[in-house]
């Protein structure tokens, strides 16, 4: 496209005109600026050096018996569809866990302990029982396990895992 030759020295005239005057623009908001608040600083006192009058008693060790005992009863539970009776009443989704045992583990399928391969104390609390004082120990457990059942499409299926087992185990306070 072809422009005129006297509308092209216009127009670099007024391209000129516009650079020569003096533009003083400025940007402007709604908000005025304001700096965030700070409390002044206070002199930080000497942390206080006491010693704690509540010291607590260090956690007894499980026997190596009763964790066994303890995870040999829930398997048992497991492989009998019975694991409801085993499970606290604070064990998140215990409904969900018994729906899926019933409609996905297969009916055949069988839960055993392999080995246990640690142990460690949580917590322990001292209540008062009918038959005297009880000592309820919260118990991690790692344990390998094997579960063994029969497909219809694979034949004999056998799954080895090791899982983290948290137990409430419940003996006689000493």
């Amino acid at each position: 496209m072809m422009c005129h030759p006297d509308f092209r020295s216009l127009l670099s005239g007024a391209l000129l005109l516009l650079l020569a005057l003096p533009v003083h623009l400025e940007g402007s908001e709604f908000r005025t600026f304001r700096p965030i608040a700070v409390p002044p600083q206070q002199q930080q006192a000497e942390p206080v050096k006491t010693v704690s009058s509540a010291v607590q008693k260090p956690l007894q060790p499980m026997s190596q018996q009763k964790v066994a005992e303890a995870v040999n009863r829930m398997i048992t539970a497991w492989n009998s569809k019975q694991i409801d009776g085993v499970l606290g009443d604070e064990f998140y989704d215990r409904s969900q866990l018994s729906d899926a045992m019933n409609t996905k583990v297969p009916r055949d399928a069988e839960l055993s302990l392999l080995a246990i391969q640690g142990v460690r104390t949580l917590d322990q609390i001292t209540t008062d029982s009918p038959s005297g004082k009880l000592l309820v120990s919260t118990v991690s457990i790692t344990a390998s396990t094997q579960l063994t059942y029969n497909d219809p499409t694979n034949g004999y299926q056998r799954r080895e895992g090791v899982n983290e087992y948290i137990l409430r185990i419940k003996q006689k306070a000493q």
